[in-house]
């Protein structure tokens, strides 16, 4: 041996040797492994995650899933941490509160590069195989070498619950930015994909791109702009969490302003940056991607299961028919057109000036809740200055927001009215104003509405100062959680002092929303646990790729992707240069129907001055509304039940490709604009103009079945769907050309799958005493349960469940068992009304014959009937 390797080696056992401070464990920390050009040692942090970090050569640490040695995370071999200083001021409050906008510039900026040996320390806390923390420095040099600083390191466990999640922590006094710089898990030539970060509108996997976490107003376009004047980076809903193709997460566990450059700049390589001296980096060693988002949900909150009118159609009957006609009687319409209703936004806005509040309301409600209909308000955080009353006690109680110099910041709002005027802002971080609101909020209670439009909460300027001692820059995303947070304690006192629980028929370890709603535009980390109900902000009412139609599906599926489970579009779209025309009502009506929301939006602005069209303009724009309205009434079973599992694991009703079985399937990962409603139900809705025929991505490793269109039958005298195995059980690793006319949705079902629906006559998921007799509530039905089944056609199997019990099993195609456990129809087991898809050869012994299928679906009795041209049982 020679003399130079020889010294080598004695350096690296004496390196070794200093890192081995603190009570360790052979068994926990493992030395001498190489790795491209460094000497490593291996600590185990949980039982699922083991810490490789670097005592010889650059900085460098890699995550690894402990019990397969595969790679989770890993920082670039050289510069894994960077800190920055950046000098500069927000013009935000001269421009307009709702947007970011700061000029500045980094001072300089340092990279990491040895690990201190002798600073090594790992605390055996668990005991051997359990898992402990560990913490050591790395030395900071700037661009030109010398060394200028130093980084303490943390890596923990990030929850004793959770062996998947791993915290680590990075603070540096040398600096106020703070970032980490890891690699990509490509492999094979398969390029690993990055999709997440709360509410996005442009492509889903964010790999390549740059992208920002500062919820602000959206955006809209007009001729060449896209997301005017901020980009498409323009986000209400930002949430700093990555979830990748390989199964792994990575959430900043911040308020400050992050940025992410994924691969824009050096292909393969992330940076993640936090403003101020600390990153906290919270990474989830997911099996699957859907494994790492239920983590991330489990950290951070997951929704209460909704109120049962939330699921079903939302109207405007401020403006469905005509502005100058009453709102209840347009809801009357509604009912003598059998259109069936459980919401309607009546933006009655009691806030930021009141106007229009008053006793009178209390009648118009009461004839809302007559036909069924829960009427919800308008509320946002701010306060007209004219609103002298209000305006006033906030202004001496000093529950406004305030500037450096102690004074209540104002500023300039346009809102609704045509000029703008001044509002003070609550701080939320005073108990006062927690107070001050849930009493402003009780005033809309107290006058019969089941809830409000939640608008607005981006306008935190980073300049302002809040009652806890916090500024803008930190209290900035976090306004919104703290607003929802008021309804939603609120709320929850109504329930708590009505001494009211969960609905009838449901699982008592499951968590029920009170019977009330409040829906937000903004949000951020951990918003689906302050609230149960969102939107997508303001679309122009187009087919545009960035704000219009489309967009719309990629925000509902990128924010899905990020923990918030029920969120809608404004159907119709809010901002206009051209009227929406019939077909782009249509669309929207059926992207609605398969949505968190089904929300109809008839208002909005001109931005020349044309009135909105209205997709009741025609017989024929009324009858498809129709149409939709009744199929999303009658899902309503299947969507409560995906609503139960979304509490259980934190998966979306509306799910991005990448959360089911397929997340290894590329082709289906790529699409931007299918997903699935829950598990079972494929909808691949049409989201550019002129398109009748719709090109639809079939998962690999499951067959599916036509649900609308082909030979399935919708019969417009009650609005009941007859369900048809179409043109047989379409294999899945393909694309197929679907039928896709304006009537039609592209649709499928799972082969295998039987869907739980209602009965077609449903006017209205709400049951509120002294409903007219001409309503049929969800309660007057809940005697009988529909199922539609799709078997397999090689082995004739298909089941569901319903989250009342209620389960519904096929073997063979010979046998079908029913179960009824809970027995929902007041103590008496309920009516199955099952059609079951590519059966309609054969018959059911021991029960009579029908004539035709209406007398088995009207007739009462037990019976059955073939349809030989649907070919359905």
């Amino acid at each position: 041996m020679k003399v130079g390797t020889l010294m080598a080696v004695l350096f690296c056992m004496f390196a070794l040797v200093l890192g081995a401070r603190g009570p360790t464990r052979h068994s926990s920390s493992i030395p001498g492994n190489t790795r491209q050009g460094h000497v490593t040692r291996r600590f185990l942090i949980t039982p699922r995650v083991a810490a490789v970090v670097s005592v010889v050569g650059d900085f460098f640490l890699c995550l690894e899933d402990a019990q397969t040695k595969t790679e989770v995370f890993c920082t670039s071999d050289t510069g894994g941490i960077e800190t920055a200083w950046w000098v500069g001021t927000s013009l935000q409050r001269f421009f307009y509160e709702g947007y970011s906008v700061r000029v500045g510039a980094e001072v300089w900026r340092k990279k990491s590069s040895g690990v201190l040996v002798d600073s090594i320390a790992y605390d055996d806390e668990l005991g051997g195989s359990g898992g402990g923390s560990l913490a050591f420095k790395v030395g900071l040099s700037l661009a030109y070498g010398f060394r200028s600083g130093e980084a303490s390191v943390e890596v923990a466990a990030a929850s004793d619950a959770d062996p998947r999640a791993v915290r680590v922590s990075v603070t540096s006094p040398s600096g106020n930015r703070v970032a980490l710089r890891a690699t990509a898990l490509d492999s094979r030539g398969s390029k690993e994909g990055l999709f997440g970060l709360g509410e996005r509108f442009g492509p889903s996997d964010q790999r390549g791109s740059t992208a920002y976490c500062w919820c602000e107003d959206g955006g809209w376009s007009w001729g060449p702009f896209k997301r005017f004047p901020k980009g498409r980076e323009t986000t209400y809903m930002p949430v700093p969490f990555l979830v990748s193709t390989k199964g792994r997460a990575v959430w900043l566990n911040t308020t400050r302003r992050t940025d992410f450059d994924l691969g824009s700049k050096t292909e393969g390589e992330y940076v993640m940056q936090a403003e101020g001296g600390r990153l906290d980096a919270v990474v989830i060693a997911g099996r699957t991607p859907a494994d790492s988002l239920g983590s991330f949900t489990a950290l951070t909150g997951r929704s209460l299961v909704p109120p049962k009118f939330q699921l079903g159609p939302w109207n405007n009957f401020m403006n469905e028919f005509d502005r100058d006609e009453p709102a209840p009687a347009q809801a009357r319409r509604f009912v003598e057109l059998d259109i069936p209703t459980s919401v309607t936004d009546y933006a009655i806005h009691f806030l930021p000036g009141g106007s229009g509040v008053g006793s009178w309301l209390a009648g118009v409600t009461g004839e809302f809740r007559a036909l069924g209909v829960a009427p919800l308000a308008y509320y946002n955080s701010m306060v007209d200055e004219t609103f002298e009353r209000v305006y006033q006690e906030a202004e001496e109680r000093g529950l406004f927001v305030k500037d450096e110099r102690g004074h209540t910041w104002k500023f300039y709002y346009k809102g609704a009215k045509y000029s703008p005027f001044k509002v003070g802002l609550l701080d939320f971080t005073n108990p006062g104003a927690k107070s001050f609101y849930a009493d402003l909020l009780d005033q809309s209670t107290k006058l019969g509405f089941r809830g409000f439009m939640y608008d607005y909460g981006e306008y935190v300027d980073p300049l302002m100062r809040f009652h806890d001692g916090t500024t803008g820059e930190e209290a900035h995303n976090a306004y919104p959680l703290q607003y929802q947070r008021v309804a939603f304690d609120y709320f929850s006192g109504l329930v708590n002092a009505s001494g009211s629980g969960g609905p009838g028929g449901a699982r008592s370890n499951v968590a029920y929303a009170p019977d009330y709603v409040y829906y937000s535009r903004s949000g951020y980390t951990g918003t689906q646990s302050s609230a149960w109900a969102h939107w997508t902000g303001d679309p122009t009412c187009d087919w545009d790729e960035s704000t219009g139609l489309p967009a719309q599906v990629k925000a509902m599926l990128t924010v899905g992707l990020s923990g918030v489970p029920f969120v809608g579009s404004d159907i119709g779209g809010f901002v206009w240069v051209h009227p929406p025309s019939l077909e782009l009502w249509v669309r929207w009506v059926q992207v609605g129907a398969v949505s968190g929301i089904m929300r109809m939006q008839t208002g909005g602005t001109s931005l020349i001055g044309k009135p909105k069209t209205h997709v009741h303009d025609t017989r024929l724009g009324t009858s498809l509304y129709r149409r939709y309205a009744k199929l999303r009434t009658q899902l309503f079973p299947y969507l409560y039940t995906a609503s139960h599992e979304s509490q259980r694991t934190g998966l979306p009703l509306t799910r991005h490709h990448l959360l089911g079985a397929w997340w290894r399937d590329q082709a289906a990962v790529s699409q931007e604009h299918q997903f699935t409603l829950g598990a079972d139900l494929l909808c691949a809705p049409v989201v550019h103009r002129g398109r009748f025929v719709q090109d639809v991505y079939l998962p690999k490793n499951t067959s599916w079945f036509e649900l609308l269109g082909g030979r399935s039958r919708y019969e417009e005298r009650d609005g009941r769907l007859r369900i048809s195995a179409g043109r047989g059980e379409l294999r899945g690793g393909r694309t197929v050309d679907v039928e896709a006319p304006l009537e039609v949705l592209p649709l499928m079902a799972r082969a295998g799958s039987a869907i739980p629906t209602l009965a077609p006559d449903v006017d209205t998921l709400n049951d509120f005493d002294g409903t007219s007799a001409n309503v049929t509530t969800m309660g007057q039905r809940a005697g009988e349960l529909h199922w539609w089944a799709f078997p397999t056609e090689a082995g004739g199997n298909a089941a569901g469940e319903a989250w009342d019990g209620a389960h519904l099993e096929v073997t063979s195609g010979r046998q079908m068992s029913l179960q009824d456990s809970n027995n929902a129809g007041g103590g008496v087991p309920r009516q199955f009304v099952v059609q079951l898809a590519g059966l309609g050869h054969l018959g059911v012994w021991g029960l009579k014959r029908a004539g035709s299928w209406m007398e088995v679906a009207e007739g009462g009795g037990d019976a059955w009937a073939a349809d030989h041209e649907l070919n359905t049982l």
